[in-house]
């Protein structure tokens, strides 16, 4: 059989608003195709700006027999008119969507949309090629309709060995595209070309704002062999040199493994820099294998510094574990980058305080902060009240209400001050060309300047770098001078034309209250 597999785009602005790594799910399914002898294509419409005419040429030449579309919840208004731009272009094919939106509401789907004829839930290598063989009825974790009516079959047993399946995909892959949409990311990463791996499946932990739990708990891994050698083949036949780890559960107990795959580093060295994400409570002794191994930089969702923010967030993690997790790493000479998250509807304006503590009282390299989103499936979007039916009629995602983007940004402006004056102490050396950016990027926010510059429309990241050079020597004399800690003040009272602003003083304590935001 002839199969396309495919990513939506979003449908505006589709390049740059790609992802620097490749949809590795959707390559572990076009592996096992591939393995069971059919012809596959594979094609990410957002990164290769590939609209709906363009997807709909591209089926009409290749005329495949199946359609695979896989999409998460925030292209789901998008991945449903991929499917049925499939539909018209190829009215006798056969169209399957998966992914984790699917996996959440199979039946919904195949009410809303007749020119699906196909989910799949949870993992889809075995699934999908089962169906090409030997038809729905006989295939868990497939929903599809018969004689008029929806039937749901079983849920999929997981394989409980990952090994067992083949490597992705990769040469399906425009490796050329996404080396470059990673370089012109740029800041995160000290060797290119980049690209990011998978080596597990399942997460333990039961956070209120993530729906990983209702794919699977257990956690199963690739075997170190089975890693290296995906590794290998990534840096030998395709010149990648950084590797970033997208598990959710990397580093969590996972003492043996470590040591089994730094074993294999050492008897097999491999000229490659690695980075990953972990939890807030990892031990030092795990981070120190980390380092052995060759990481040079580690992403921890801390998400609050409120442990009453923590414990409703269900996240397993107290404060004090969040310090020494970040002090152990700076301490190991890794660089660190920490994932925030504002408005959780319990929130308060003494939990947003005590973030911001954190972040100014840390060793912290970098950071991003987002607004709390609501996914479907996951107890926070229970508790928020959100029917099922609302995700098939908007087509956008629902943000929390319990948020006062005045005292966020107040938030904000404050921690990229204080990161400013972190990195003058935490200079870390593998990392040079992302401290400098970094650096130079808060020298202008510091001085007042970056209201400005985010206005000017450069496309890449490296016109806006250039840009900020220019400012460099200002920024240096505005630091030297005191000029900076005037002209922050005055950012704050100009663009929001009130006091009610938050300052430190000179011994970091807040000395003006931030307004409280109103909980619904």
């Amino acid at each position: 059989m002839k199969i396309i597999l495919a990513f939506p785009s979003n449908l505006s602005d589709s390049e740059d608003k790609a992802q620097i790594n490749p949809p590795v799910g959707i390559l572990f399914v076009a592996a096992k195709l591939e393995q069971e002898g059919h012809e596959v294509q594979f094609y990410d419409c957002m990164l290769e700006g590939i609209k709906l005419n363009g997807f709909k040429d591209i089926l009409i030449k290749e005329k495949p027999d199946w359609v695979g579309l896989g999409f998460v919840s925030t292209l789901r208004a998008e991945g449903f008119k991929y499917a049925k731009a499939a539909r018209e272009a190829l009215p006798n094919a056969k169209i399957v969507v998966g992914g984790v939106h699917s996996t959440i509401f199979p039946r919904k789907i195949l009410e809303k949309f007749p020119f699906i004829d196909y989910v799949i839930s949870n993992e889809a290598e075995g699934p999908f090629a089962e169906l090409i063989e030997k038809g729905p009825e006989e295939v868990l974790g497939v929903a599809y309709r018969k004689d008029g009516k929806i039937i749901k079959n079983a849920p999929s047993i997981p394989e409980p060995n990952l090994d067992n399946l083949p490597k992705p995909s990769w040469h399906l892959c425009n490796m050329k595209l996404y080396y470059k949409k990673a370089r012109d990311f740029g800041a995160d990463f000290v060797k290119f070309p980049h690209f990011g791996i998978i080596t597990s499946r399942g997460c333990p932990s039961r956070c209120t704002f993530c729906g990983s739990e209702k794919l699977s708990r257990k956690v199963r891994r690739h075997s170190p062999q089975y890693v290296y050698d995906m590794i290998k083949e990534l840096h030998v036949k395709y010149g990648v040199n950084d590797i970033y780890f997208l598990d959710d559960t990397f580093a969590v107990k996972n003492m043996e493994w470590l040591q089994e795959f730094k074993k294999l580093l050492q008897e097999n060295p491999l000229s490659v820099v690695y980075s990953g994400q972990i939890r807030a409570n990892t031990p030092p002794d795990i981070l120190k294998v980390l380092k052995e191994i060759g990481f040079y930089s580690l992403n921890i969702g801390v998400e609050t510094g409120s442990q009453r923010i923590l414990n409703a967030m269900r996240k397993g993690i107290v404060v004090k574990q969040i310090h020494g997790c970040i002090k152990a790493a700076k301490k190991l000479g890794l660089l660190v980058k920490v994932y925030l998250i504002f408005g959780d509807i319990h929130e308060t304006t003494e939990d947003i305080k005590q973030t911001v503590e954190l972040v100014v009282n840390l060793p912290i390299d970098e950071f991003v902060w987002g607004r709390m989103t609501f996914f479907p499936g996951t107890e926070l979007c229970v508790m928020r009240g959100i029917p099922n039916e609302w995700w098939f009629n908007n087509d956008y995602m629902p943000l929390s209400e319990n948020f006062d983007s005045k005292v966020v940004n107040h938030a904000w402006f404050l921690m990229c001050v204080n990161r400013f004056f972190q990195q003058l102490r935490y200079k870390h050396k593998l990392g040079r060309v992302h401290w400098t950016k970094g650096i130079i990027r808060q020298l202008i926010i510091v001085g007042g300047l970056g209201i400005f510059i985010n206005k000017i429309p450069f496309k890449t990241s490296f016109k806006k770098d250039f840009l900020a050079y220019l400012f460099l020597p200002l920024g240096i004399v505005m630091t030297k001078t005191g000029l900076n800690l005037w002209i922050r003040k005055t950012y704050l009272r100009l663009r929001y034309k009130r006091e009610d602003s938050i300052y430190f003083d000179d011994d970091k304590n807040i000395i003006q209250e931030i307004p409280t935001p109103q909980i619904s």
